[in-house]
């Protein structure tokens, strides 16, 4: 290493140092080119600002690495929700409120951090009772996207109209249509999936499969595939929680992805549309574009 880039490095431990030492004491630090700067100097900060993410002042212009580190966190974090991982969903939304500057960008995260709990709650509870415990939330998030001024009024509308649609949604579920409970149990199969939850996702599979026992046991009879799929999670389940009696041989153990989408086939035939697809629509929230 020459001598000019150990200086460079140098400066640059120390900086870094001192930013993190004022974000401890609760500071919001920013550093400040004036122009007075000699170029290695000017080279130190913008190299510092670069590595903690720290806002840049050039005269009267703000350049905000930070900005760009929070939106794709933002990015990342509605991905997470629309596949339903709420942690890793709610722990992106968490980093991208902290580095967000931009006013619109801090709205759009407050939003989704209501968005992420309105879809939590019409998976995880009880259908029967969402709109009796959980009803006015919905109402509570309207409310507050009527405050987020610095979003257009396409982009107010436009989850406006979600809101109104995991809404109706909740109506649905309450109401018993066995479509929608379905997805619901899907998306729930596939959150425990992604988060590792194998015996939980066999579990909801196995939900579908009560819901909808009679279509499932028609097709059954007449589709070896299936079947054999059907067989294979009854034991599997008989075997783990010891529930139905005891199983006299070991189990063939059947992936859970698969039997996901065996479910997803199965139910597509059952309903008569692209279940998978139905699901996403009616269970998640794509940011909107202009």
């Amino acid at each position: 290493m020459g001598d000019f880039q150990q200086k460079i490095e140098t400066a640059l431990v120390e900086n870094v140092e001192k930013i993190e030492a004022q974000r401890y004491n609760s500071e919001d630090p920013t550093i400040i080119i004036t122009g007075d700067e000699s170029i290695e100097d000017i080279l130190i900060k913008i190299l510092t600002s670069e590595r903690t993410a720290a806002p840049l002042k050039v005269n009267e212009d703000w350049v905000n690495p930070s900005e760009d580190i929070a939106r794709k966190s933002f990015i990342q974090a509605v991905r997470a929700l629309n596949n339903w991982q709420f942690k890793k969903s709610q722990d992106l939304l968490d980093e991208a409120a902290k580095l967000a500057r931009g006013p619109l960008l801090q709205q759009q995260i407050n939003l989704y951090k209501q968005l992420r709990e309105l879809i939590r709650v019409i998976l995880t509870s009880n259908p029967e009772t969402i709109l009796r415990w959980k009803g006015k939330y919905f109402g509570e998030v309207l409310e507050s996207l009527t405050k987020y001024d610095k979003m257009s009024d396409r982009e107010s509308n436009y989850y406006q109209k979600s809101i109104n649609q995991l809404l109706e949604i909740a109506k649905q579920l309450q109401a018993g249509n066995r479509e929608i409970l379905s997805q619901r149990l899907v998306a729930r199969s596939a959150s425990s999936l992604l988060n590792q939850e194998y015996l939980a996702a066999y579990l909801w599979q196995y939900k579908i499969y009560l819901l909808n026992q009679e279509q499932f046991d028609s097709l059954a009879a007449k589709e070896e595939h299936l079947s054999e799929a059907l067989t294979a999670l009854k034991n599997y389940l008989q075997s783990e929680t010891g529930l139905g009696g005891t199983v006299e041989e070991e189990p063939t153990i059947a992936s859970p992805f698969d039997l996901h989408s065996v479910f997803i086939d199965y139910l597509t035939k059952i309903f008569a549309l692209d279940f998978l697809k139905a699901t996403k629509e009616n269970f998640t929230i794509p940011r909107f574009y202009e």
